[in-house]
């Protein structure tokens, strides 16, 4: 290599990854594995049956990065799934989906047996399909508006405590929803 010339940052990234897949492909003697996320459901945004310029408290009072907000809980549990439909053997726990208008946020259950919970705010885009991940806005609106969902969590205990992984502007954070009862 040329003393005088530079490798970019992003460069050295890409050539690191390129050579650790080399490594992993070489020790397992295969194919390296890749993780795929779940299909994401996504709740449409003419879904939304409440604005607010300020948020009101303290009903919504947890809030992550300033982007959503969400009932402390516990939540109480009401409804039973249909017979026949995805939903059946799980019980419906309502509850506001409220984000800022102009932000998009990703809502996905984590640490969790499939089909012990799922999540559905309407309208979803696949709305037979129960999701595990969610995709909201951006919406209509701007930074000041708070924009509201209906819908809630669905879930196969009770009591039991829900953890969502909040995503926005490629920040996560976890939260933990209780269910007929606080989290631990």
């Amino acid at each position: 290599m040329n003393p005088k010339m530079t490798l970019h940052p992003s460069g050295a990234r890409g050539v690191l990854a390129v050579a650790v897949s080399l490594v992993a492909v070489a020790c397992t003697g295969g194919s390296v594995a890749t993780t795929t996320l779940p299909p994401a459901n996504r709740v449409d945004c003419s879904g939304v049956i409440d604005a607010y310029e300020n948020l009101p408290d303290p009903f919504f009072s947890l809030r992550v990065f300033d982007t959503i907000a969400l009932e402390p809980g516990p939540l109480d549990l009401g409804r039973g799934g249909e017979p026949g439909t995805a939903y059946e053997g799980l019980r419906f726990a309502k509850f506001g989906l409220i984000i800022r208008a102009d932000r998009a946020v990703t809502l996905e259950i984590v640490n969790v047996q499939p089909g012990d919970a799922v999540m559905a705010w309407t309208p979803l885009e696949d709305p037979d399909r129960p999701a595990t991940r969610i995709d909201v806005g951006p919406c209509p609106g701007d930074g000041n508006d708070w924009i509201v969902f209906s819908g809630g969590l669905w879930v196969s205990d009770d009591p039991t405590c829900v953890t969502l992984a909040v995503t926005t502007g490629g920040h996560t954070e976890q939260v933990r929803l209780g269910v007929e009862a606080p989290c631990p």
